[in-house]
């Protein structure tokens, strides 16, 4: 029977991965509102998937796998595949502060981006 729980890194990766399209979207909400903030903000995301899919390899020097993935049971993915690597290299602990530190730099940034967006939105 398959195990059910979930690795420490795939968690890790979720927390990033949520950090980074809640970064993208408040300042496309804050700055268009719900409706254009949303397209904007999926554009944005499709935007980034599709740069980082083609430029990723020739940026790394890491070829995929056959099966789509550089590390064997981890999902394809830039940031699966990243935090996976950190955590081999640095540890679970080390690789937790270090995710844990970038999402929260990321969301401060996010923050203070969507506060000065929502300043210069009209109504």
């Amino acid at each position: 029977m398959a195990e059910m729980g979930v690795s420490g890194d795939m968690a890790l990766a979720f927390l990033l991965t949520f950090a980074v399209v809640a970064a993208i979207y408040l300042p496309c909400h804050f700055r268009w509102g719900f409706g254009k903030g949303n397209v904007a903000a999926a554009l944005v995301l499709a935007a980034g998937i599709v740069v980082t899919g083609l430029a990723g390899p020739a940026v790394t020097g890491v070829q995929a796998a056959a099966g789509g993935a550089a590390q064997r049971g981890v999902p394809p993915g830039r940031i699966p595949q990243g935090v996976a690597l950190l955590v081999e290299h640095v540890g679970l602990v080390a690789g937790g502060i270090i995710v844990i530190a970038l999402a929260a730099g990321l969301l401060a940034v996010s923050a203070q981006v969507a506060a000065r967006a929502y300043e210069r939105r009209e109504f």
